[in-house]
């Protein structure tokens, strides 16, 4: 499968090599005494599809960021709601915020309409149901100052309801430095909220691919633009809960089919992509894309998907197809006997600290075992890079 570049992907090429920077022509992996300095802007792409409930909230987080040298371009793709008008009311409040209206044409489309007008050294994705922690964007335009190698940087979620309060924090851990097998494997970003990228990378790479969802497994494009960054660039991971990632009904997250046909078809096409990949990793990434997946159709509903995609994954991985039954048929004993339990919602997102109350990823001895091994995978796909860039 290979990608096809949108029109809207042309025209940001098109508007990058067209538009010169005043003072910043410092190549990435020079020094930030010249380009990444206290003053830098930082472009904030909020795409917008009728998202009136939410998109409030929303701005005021990206208003609140400590770091004050933003500018929000909010990309309204084809609302037939409140979006542009509650948008523009809140713009007359702070300069900053500029709307640009756009035909309907799917969330990838639109952050590459924003990246194109986007005038920052840096360039951070918003979704428009989502919060930030204020510190977000100056802790990590720290980061990539303290790693000018690296092309972006990221940190953990808090699941929140539709009253912004926490349901459940996000367990994965991440990882810094060259690390396309960890991304692969443990999908440690796990969200369009969370990723802040050198505008000049950013469009080197092509933005977002629009062609996902024209293919009708939209939703993973995050995480295929998150795995060209790493295939590519070493990233910078910071410890800390930085964005509030919303759960409800009728968010693109909550359509489990298309996220599970999306992850597979972006898993398959990245290991394509990457030759060099082992074989014994080349199982490992597919077996838990198929876990995902699995675990997603069922959530969905679609039974025949489920059982197809749990056979392919019995005879590669027998614990996970078994966790995966076993969890099945213990949420189908659950509804059955209206047993269902809720997570209880907790604190509010903005009332605890980017540090607090921190859920801590334990792996069996098994997993402990493969992270060593996708470790020492990533310092040889690093060398690798290197001697290529070197050449």
């Amino acid at each position: 499968m290979r990608a096809q570049k949108s029109s809207a992907t042309g025209h940001f090429i098109y508007y990058f090599r067209t538009t010169r920077e005043e003072g910043c022509q410092a190549s990435v992996f020079e020094s930030h005494s010249k380009c990444g300095t206290t003053s830098s802007l930082a472009s904030v792409i909020i795409p917008a599809h009728n998202a009136e409930r939410f998109i409030e909230p929303t701005l005021q987080s990206a208003l609140r960021q400590t770091w004050n040298n933003l500018e929000i371009l909010v990309v309204d793709d084809g609302s037939t709601d409140k979006t542009r008008s509650m948008v523009e009311a809140v713009a007359l409040t702070d300069p900053r915020i500029r709307i640009f209206s756009v035909p309907n044409g799917g969330v990838a489309s639109a952050r590459n309409i924003g990246l194109a007008r986007a005038r920052g050294e840096f360039v951070a994705f918003l979704d428009a149901d989502d919060l930030w922690h204020p510190k977000k964007i100056e802790m990590q335009i720290a980061a990539l100052n303290a790693a000018p190698e690296a092309a972006a940087s990221y940190g953990l979620l808090r699941y929140i309801d539709e009253l912004d309060r926490i349901v459940e924090n996000q367990s994965a851990s991440g990882s810094s430095g060259y690390t396309l097998a960890h991304h692969l494997y443990t999908r440690p970003v796990g969200n369009g909220s969370s990723l802040l990228v050198r505008r000049k990378i950013a469009v080197e790479l092509g933005g977002y691919d629009s062609s996902w969802a024209a293919r009708g497994i939209g939703g993973s494009e995050d995480y295929d633009f998150e795995l060209k960054i790493v295939a590519r660039y070493p990233i910078a991971f910071i410890d800390s809960y930085l964005v509030g990632y919303r759960l409800y009904p009728g968010n693109m997250s909550s359509n489990h089919a298309r996220m599970a046909y999306g992850l597979i078809a972006t898993v398959e096409y990245h290991l394509g992509r990457n030759p060099e990949l082992p074989r014994w990793f080349v199982r490992k990434a597919r077996v838990v894309a198929l876990e995902y997946a699995a675990t997603n159709f069922f959530s969905a509903r679609k039974l025949g998907p489920f059982l197809v995609t749990l056979l392919r994954l019995l005879p590669v991985d027998l614990t996970r197809a078994t966790k995966v039954l076993t969890s099945a048929l213990l949420r189908l004993w659950r509804f059955s006997t209206k047993t269902i339990r809720l997570p209880s919602p907790g604190a509010h997102f903005h009332d605890l600290a980017s540090d607090a109350e921190k859920t801590c990823y334990v792996p069996s001895p098994r997993e402990r075992k493969t992270f060593e091994r996708i470790k020492q995978l990533d310092q040889l796909l690093a060398q690798r890079i290197c001697l290529r860039k070197q050449a």
